[in-house]
């Protein structure tokens, strides 16, 4: 009713037609725990439960931010004729204002 609607989360939301007794994919032929949550956002503000589930191969650490690690050639985050990279952390919500009841 009132906010931000949820946001893409691969695996996730919106929900799929699948079986609940299918385990999550695993892109390349990963083994990627299920049970594990550490969450990315890819370049196409897609999340992903983890950096394995998103595919990726490879990260680096900035220097200045140690908590924050970008992965690299990330397959299931297309970009162009390539591949994606993958923040640490969740998207931001798609909505840039939230409305504020009135009192």
């Amino acid at each position: 009713f009132m906010g931000c609607s949820t946001g893409r989360i691969d695996g996730i939301y919106p929900p799929s037609t699948l079986g609940s007794q299918q385990q999550v994919r695993t892109p390349g032929g990963c083994r990627c725990s299920e049970h594990l949550f550490h969450p990315v956002c890819g370049e196409n503000k897609v999340e992903f439960i983890s950096p394995c589930m998103a595919g990726c191969t490879s990260s680096t650490t900035n220097s200045s931010a140690p908590k924050q690690v970008l992965y690299k050639n990330c397959s299931q985050i297309p970009l162009g004729k390539g591949l994606g990279s993958a923040k640490t952390g969740s998207c931001p919500p798609s909505c840039s204002h939230m409305l504020l009841p009135a009192m």
